[in-house]
């Protein structure tokens, strides 16, 4: 009995499967191909498929295949190329779809907080200053001479209440309404012009620093094999997949939610198909070079160097 390996893991479905069955998919799909008159390099072209997984299925030795999930969409694709109905021929002879098997977990990636910030050092307050400074006198040996100390701040604050008046009164003279404008000294006395000069007070304003915007649809990859790999969706909006064929024609299975909605499409080149999903979507797709995707308006992370059937699932968080 031969045992199909899907991803690394079998499956009971696929060990049911029997080498002649294999076999007799394989002459049949071969003698069709030879009716219509069509190589292996015409299939090669028109389904984006290897030549030797097309030889391996005619051969029914489906070892050379990379597992079940593949040899249903090769064989598929293949029988759609035909003319034939590749999705009956598919369950006829490979049973049902099957669950994909569980992928290599990969650790999420650690968010690193930035290291917090120091206190900062408040100032000492006044009364605290004042004992430092009498403390250091003590210690140096000069008396703190708190008389001066209070006769120089009476003098200071007379100052400011002077220069205050001052203002105000310079402030009262230039503003009354019976002065349209400035008196003129008298040429020939000497008097010079006493006119206040008021100084213009530059405000800075602070710097507008635009906050970081992230993107709406964010993508963290959570598992990856040799031919798959799946992704966390952080958005709080149903998917939306918009896909497009840009360089190329490229061959499509989807199933959203955990259902086949799209069992077998090519894409031409120019061609654009939009798939929904609630929680969950799943795209076996045959060559990503080929074409651009993106989920929720924003580009999705494709590998570009899967030239074969790769599997991209994405999980709405």
């Amino acid at each position: 009995m031969f045992h199909l390996q899907s991803n690394g893991s079998s499956s009971s479905k696929d060990a049911e499967i029997s080498k002649a069955r294999l076999h007799e998919l394989g002459e049949y799909l071969k003698r069709t191909r030879e009716a219509k008159g069509k190589t292996i390099d015409e299939v090669v072209e028109a389904t984006k498929i290897r030549s030797r997984y097309v030889l391996a299925i005619e051969d029914g030795d489906f070892s050379v295949l990379p597992g079940i999930v593949y040899a249903r969409g090769f064989v598929r694709g293949y029988a759609d190329y035909l003319g034939l109905d590749g999705a009956k021929i598919t369950n006829q002879y490979l049973g049902s779809s099957a669950e994909p098997s569980q992928e290599e977990s990969v650790a999420p990636k650690t968010v690193v907080s930035p290291p917090a910030m120091p206190p900062r050092k408040s100032k000492p307050a006044e009364g605290t200053r004042v004992m430092a400074e009498r403390k250091r006198s003590r210690v140096v040996g000069k008396p703190v001479n708190h008389r001066r100390s209070k006769s120089s701040a009476i003098m200071w604050i007379a100052g400011v209440v002077l220069l205050f008046t001052a203002a105000v009164v310079a402030y009262s003279s230039f503003s009354s309404p019976s002065s349209s404008s400035p008196k003129t000294p008298p040429s020939g006395t000497g008097q010079s012009n006493a006119g206040s000069v008021v100084a213009k007070t530059h405000v800075t304003k602070p710097k507008h620093h635009p906050k970081t915007v992230l993107p709406s649809v964010q993508f963290v990859q959570t598992a990856t094999g040799n031919y798959s790999t799946t992704y966390s969706v952080m958005t709080n909006k149903p998917l939306r997949v918009s896909v497009k064929a840009v360089s190329g024609k490229c061959w499509f299975e989807v199933t959203a939610d955990g259902n086949v909605i799209v069992p077998s499409l090519t894409l031409q080149p120019g061609g654009e198909q939009i798939w929904k999903a609630n929680n969950s979507i799943t795209l076996l797709i045959g060559d990503s070079a080929n074409i651009e995707m993106t989920i929720n308006g924003v580009n999705a992370p494709l590998n570009k160097h899967a030239n074969a059937g790769f599997t991209y699932t994405f999980n709405r968080k």
